[in-house]
């Protein structure tokens, strides 16, 4: 999980500058994608999955609702594309969590875990 929060907030860190150098990006979403990362790794936690799910849904919405203002066929098409990442991304939570319990002691193995170091 942590690797792969990793890769999301450098990539997102990337992606936030280059909408600051690249003249046809939006900066304001490069702030918001700089921000976003940066959160990301700072706060490795399986919830950044509903944090990154939740951001893409929004920007595919806005994708697909800017089909409206200009006549073009791929921003629909991505933004689709974007939701369904979005939910995709959203699914990790509940998967790591299961992950979690599985992998993690309980607190009461780790009461007995500590009590054995103590003998």
């Amino acid at each position: 999980m942590s690797d792969d929060l990793k890769g999301w907030g450098l990539g997102l860190l990337v992606m936030g500058f280059l909408h600051l150098k690249v003249s046809f990006l939006s900066p304001e979403w490069g702030v918001v994608l700089i921000f976003i990362g940066l959160l990301v790794l700072l706060i490795r936690h399986r919830g950044m999955y509903i944090l990154l799910g939740m951001s893409l849904v929004v920007v595919g919405l806005m994708n697909i609702s800017s089909a409206m203002v200009v006549s073009s066929t791929f921003w629909p098409i991505f933004g689709c594309l974007q939701i369904y990442w979005g939910i995709k991304e959203m699914a990790k939570f509940s998967k790591y969590r299961k992950e979690s319990t599985v992998n993690e002691p309980s607190l009461s193995q780790e009461k007995q875990m500590e009590g054995e170091r103590s003998r």
